[in-house]
């Protein structure tokens, strides 16, 4: 495809077009998704149960003499050694992120070779998105750059509830052939952070808190009249999950510092067909009964790199 026109298919395709049928599709998403949320936490019949059913054992444990105002005071001097043993193990973290570890230098590695063989023909390679775009809300960015080979972006999010948040780095090929082309796209994710669960201090009822991160390739048919995202290739980056019960506070964390390669499979592009590809890192979040989690795409140098996009071009036989 010649330089003059990817830059036209830019100009054509403009980005505020792009933002409008992103947020478009997402809300219609959030209104109906593909599965139902489970939000066990928030039926009020099952809190009265649990409610009543505590304050049963509560009082049956201090007939028996249970002193439940030294097990608390234990459980405040267990919840401050946790606390020292997590925020050292975050500081650590950040400190590591600001040295590019072997997770960096082999996937960089490998988009060098890519870009020194692709030939724009049969080989073709995007090193820069279009657009990074984060949904159901863009100010969760902090901070972002598209740079050839090196665009990336920083966010930090917490949640106490059922959330789903997603950032996307958005790049655009229009197929440049008289006639339609299979493409087998794959694209490169390299993430850099820190996910913490905590779970409040329990003395019957199980308190949880889960958060999950995970790269994932979308293809969009940009030619349609109502493209959506295809969902094509997924890996997981890390998940932590805490569970706090017991009369004690549970916390767990996990530093991630991934290189991931997604491969979306066979793709066609009809001749003149704009075909979009958004390469995301999604995180989850599942807690009730008074849990949280974090996940830390921002401190120090974490951050979400996407080097680039590239596929093969096979012409179609009919």
């Amino acid at each position: 495809m010649s330089k003059h026109k990817q830059e036209l298919t830019m100009r054509t395709i403009k980005k505020s077009k792009l933002k409008k049928a992103i947020i478009a599709i997402e809300a219609r998403r959030s209104k109906r998704p593909d599965a139902p949320r489970l939000k066990v936490g928030q039926d009020f019949k099952l809190q009265r149960i649990r409610q009543t059913r505590d304050k049963i054992l509560v009082e049956f444990l201090r007939a028996g003499g249970l002193d439940t105002r030294k097990v608390a005071a234990l459980g405040k001097q267990h919840d401050a050694a946790l606390r020292r043993v997590i925020d050292k193990y975050r500081a650590e973290a950040i400190r590591r992120s600001r040295k590019k570890g072997t997770h960096y230098s082999s996937v960089m590695g490998q988009c060098k070779a890519i870009l020194d063989a692709a030939d724009q023909t049969n080989s073709v390679s995007l090193p820069k998105p279009f657009l990074i775009w984060a949904t159901p809300r863009s100010n969760i960015l902090s901070d972002s750059q598209t740079a050839p080979s090196d665009s990336w972006a920083k966010f930090q999010i917490s949640s106490s509830g059922n959330d789903s948040y997603k950032v996307s780095f958005y790049f655009l090929w229009t197929n440049p052939f008289a006639d339609g082309v299979f493409i087998d796209p794959f694209a490169f994710v390299i993430a850099t952070g820190y996910l913490k669960a905590d779970a409040d201090r329990s003395y019957l009822t199980p308190k949880i808190a889960n958060v999950s991160a995970e790269a994932d390739f979308f293809l969009w048919q940009w030619w349609l009249p109502a493209p959506a995202p295809i969902p094509s290739a997924s890996a997981s980056l890390g998940a932590v999950s805490a569970l706090a019960e017991y009369f004690q506070t549970d916390s767990k964390s996990k530093s991630i510092a991934a290189g991931v390669k997604l491969d979306a499979g066979s793709f066609f592009v009809p001749s003149s067909g704009a075909a979009l590809f958004e390469v995301a890192v999604s995180i989850s979040f599942l807690s009730y009964e008074e849990g949280m989690a974090l996940a830390d795409f921002e401190s120090g140098n974490f951050k979400v790199t996407c080097p680039l996009v590239a596929f093969s071009v096979l012409q179609s036989p009919f």
